[in-house]
């Protein structure tokens, strides 16, 4: 059982990506307490390393918890832990990401950008939704991009069509921001606020991967908005939830007034994760 005192405990997903590494050192040397899901563990092991030596003497606790945001048990397992290893949690930043160049499926037969970019943001949210409700004032963080678009609510796993790893990402992307407006309404009235957010555009595997060789943004610019939407406290009292942030201001979605299609990915997600 960790002893977190008045320590904001942060749940990190993607925290060894160029974007979650700067969002980790950020946080961490403001002393919030880590939670960071990790399938490879060295390279968990020296994020660690790296964290607490750029943090500084302030950093706070930092935990590696394995888990493979591809593989639905994983993520239970994981879920499990958390709340049995932790007293509650104040933040969850849902950061993971991937854009395999090839259609693949994981082991539990889902297409791996959606399972890892949309249904683990929406398994996190959904499972530790009591955990989350026990802070009181929690907050969930769906990083999502401005490069979204092209939903195609009959074929979210490119069962029908030929797989293109820019449109799988821009449509997993536009899926981040609408599970974030059913999530919204999901934690009405419950103290837990919901954020979708665009952190800028920095050279990463994930920008390469979608066919940009640089990007123009540091890795430590993109992660300012995160951590503002963690640290933030007399600001947050009249920020509303459901809202997309951009460059440290609410920014308007084209999709956030669509209920009805919110809630259809909101469900579909349901339908795969095999919750109720």
């Amino acid at each position: 059982m960790t002893n977190s005192g008045s320590r904001k405990i942060v749940l990190l997903t993607g925290s060894t990506g160029a974007i979650g590494r700067e969002i980790a050192i950020s946080l961490a040397g403001k002393g919030c307490e880590l939670i960071l899901p990790v399938r490879d563990a060295e390279r968990g092991k020296q994020l660690v390393k790296d964290i607490l030596e750029k943090a500084g003497a302030q950093a706070g606790p930092v935990h590696l918890e394995a888990c493979d945001m591809s593989s639905l048990s994983s993520l239970r397992n994981f879920v499990r832990r958390v709340q049995e290893a932790y007293p509650r949690l104040d933040v969850l930043i849902n950061n993971a990401a991937t854009v395999p160049p090839t259609r693949q499926l994981t082991e539990d037969g889902l297409e791996t950008q959606f399972c890892v970019n949309v249904l683990s943001y929406f398994l996190l949210m959904f499972s530790l939704s009591s955990f989350l409700r026990k802070s009181g004032k929690a907050r969930i963080i769906n990083v999502a991009s401005n490069l979204a678009g092209d939903l195609d609510l009959t074929d979210m796993q490119f069962e029908k069509r030929k797989y293109n790893n820019m449109l799988a990402y821009k449509q997993s992307k536009q899926a981040d921001r609408q599970l974030s407006w059913a999530g919204a309404k999901f934690f009405a009235d419950s103290g837990v606020k919901v954020f979708a957010m665009h952190p800028g555009v920095t050279t990463s595997a994930i920008l390469k991967g979608v066919g940009y060789e640089k990007g123009w943004d540091s890795a430590e610019f993109c992660a300012k908005m995160a951590v503002q939407l963690v640290m933030e406290e007399e600001g947050m009292k009249t920020m509303e939830t459901g809202t997309y942030w951009v460059n440290g201001e609410e920014t308007a979605c084209p999709w956030q007034e669509n209920d009805q299609e919110c809630q259809a990915v909101w469900d579909y997600c349901k339908k795969c994760a095999g919750v109720e």
